[in-house]
């Protein structure tokens, strides 16, 4: 059975590990760069938040000046809308539609002509 180098195989180890220590940058350094990204980021939100509260302010304001003009104006009558008349209107006059003003109303103090309760 081969036994395996124990002191060659830790320098082994040892020469890989300082390979990978060269490659990889300083923790310190990352989360400073971390943070001034994440700070760019809050900074460009808030631009866009402040920007966008101020073009939803500016259509706002356009919008009431508009309606105000709009309301002031007087609006053209057109003479087919004035004259205009429902299609359906002559189904609703029924046979004996002229009597239904003498009808009195039900609960009312007289009904068929018959006097009130004294509730006058």
């Amino acid at each position: 059975m081969n036994m395996p180098d124990d002191a060659g195989l830790k320098q082994d180890f040892e020469r890989l590990r300082q390979a990978d220590q060269r490659g990889v940058p300083d923790f310190r350094s990352t989360i400073a760069a971390g943070q001034s990204v994440a700070a760019r980021r809050r900074e460009s939100r808030r631009r866009a938040v402040v920007a966008a509260g101020l073009l939803f302010a500016a259509a706002a304001g356009l919008l009431v000046s508009r309606s105000h003009r709009a309301a002031d104006a007087p609006l053209p009558q057109s003479s087919s809308l004035v004259n205009w008349s429902s299609p359906t209107a002559s189904l609703l006059r029924t046979p004996g539609w002229q009597f239904s003003n003498e009808i009195p109303p039900l609960g009312g103090h007289q009904i068929y002509g018959l006097p009130g309760q004294g509730r006058e």
